[in-house]
């Protein structure tokens, strides 16, 4: 449950420091996405050499399993953190700094950190990396997004396998080059293998694979041209 927004503002106007700014970023743990609502006053601190952050508050309302749900925002949390950090930031007459509002993202630049920030190559979000992530130079939602938009080699089970033997086939179709298998499921009645690939050329290859196998008999293939198509039937051929 959300704490009220008088609750949230009572504590920003107790604080015995005058802030420099109030922040709201996203942040995340074993239950799921949260915001944090924080004031940034003087001194130095284990998080920076200048300036200390005090939490206003942490706000959730549902974790991730909005995310698997396919809800959309606006988030809660995010909305309530706007007014109440908008308000506050006024009455105090400091910056308030919350660059991502409309979904979670933990790689936004910090206030204290602006300067670096790097503007995502999609979204355009201020974001601050490590040089050697996969996505580097977009924020990992957009990047989610870009590989949504590659094909996809869906291989549907009409058979149910043992755990090996479906591991097996998962295997034998990455060897032989269909693609990065994205997801699967073996849950009896609907097991499933689903790769990105580089062009829907990839179907074939899973058809050759999957018959050398001797597996062309337990699945249908269906090749689609994005992650959120179901696709056409590839396989069996009509």
């Amino acid at each position: 449950m959300l704490p009220s927004t008088a609750e949230i503002l009572a504590k920003g106007r107790a604080l015995s420091a005058r802030p420099v700014a109030i922040e709201a970023f996203w942040d995340g743990d074993t239950e799921g996405w949260y915001v944090v609502l924080t004031a940034i006053v003087r001194g130095a601190s284990a998080r920076h050499a200048q300036f200390t952050e005090i939490d206003l508050a942490k706000l959730s309302d549902g974790g991730d399993i909005r995310l698997f749900n396919n809800q959309v925002p606006p988030w809660p949390e995010s909305v309530l953190a706007a007014e109440v950090g908008e308000q506050l930031a006024r009455e105090l007459g400091v910056p308030f700094h919350f660059l991502s509002r409309d979904q979670p993202r933990d790689e936004c630049v910090r206030w204290w950190d602006r300067e670096r920030g790097q503007p995502c190559a999609d979204c355009g979000i201020a974001i601050l990396q490590e040089s050697d992530l996969p996505w580097f130079g977009v924020c990992y939602p957009c990047h989610l997004e870009r590989e949504a938009k590659r094909p996809r080699v869906i291989v549907e089970l009409l058979r149910d396998l043992t755990r090996e033997d479906f591991e097996q086939v998962s295997a034998r179709l990455v060897e032989r080059g269909v693609g990065v298998c994205r997801s699967s499921t073996i849950v009896p009645g609907m097991q499933q293998m689903t790769f990105e690939v580089t062009s829907l050329a990839a179907a074939e290859l899973a058809i050759a694979a999957l018959r050398d196998a001797g597996r062309l008999a337990d699945v249908r293939i269906r090749a689609a041209r994005t992650a959120h198509e179901r696709g056409e039937l590839v396989w069996p051929k009509s």
